[in-house]
């Protein structure tokens, strides 16, 4: 079993996660509130929040989470219907390559992050991990 990311997140086969990404990308404008999708592409996070279900200081915590520093070098937001549009760069550059994450509040204070992208060495793999809000 190949492990990417962090211990216990495995690497998937191609087709596997090629349909996981078309499928993650269906819920970019969900209607849930406390649902948002995140995309990773040349350095950039870019997303569709709803301000009824996260803060923007609760949507910049879980984005500095993948800065390979932990830090954002740079976060931008904008109305866009109902929700709020972001686009933000990391400090030293990001942990995922190109992908996405789709990130649910779990009703206990925490989010659940599922994660299907590429590492740094171009193997895709898939990783689920809960974070404290």
């Amino acid at each position: 079993m190949r492990h990417s990311f962090r211990t216990g997140h495995i690497a998937l086969p191609a087709l596997l996660v090629t349909a996981g990404l078309a499928l993650g990308a269906c819920g970019a404008s969900s209607s849930n509130p406390n649902f948002f999708t995140v995309d990773f592409d040349g350095g950039k996070m870019t997303g569709r929040y709803n301000p009824a279900g996260f803060s923007a200081d609760e949507v910049r915590g879980l984005l500095d989470d993948n800065c390979t520093g932990g830090k954002l070098a740079s976060y931008g937001e904008q109305p866009a219907d109902t929700m709020i549009a972001f686009t933000a760069t990391c400090q030293g550059g990001q942990r995922v390559g190109k992908g996405n994450a789709e990130i649910e509040k779990d009703g206990t204070g925490g989010a659940v992050i599922e994660t299907t992208a590429r590492d740094g060495n171009g193997n895709l793999a898939y990783e689920q991990s809960r974070v404290t809000l």
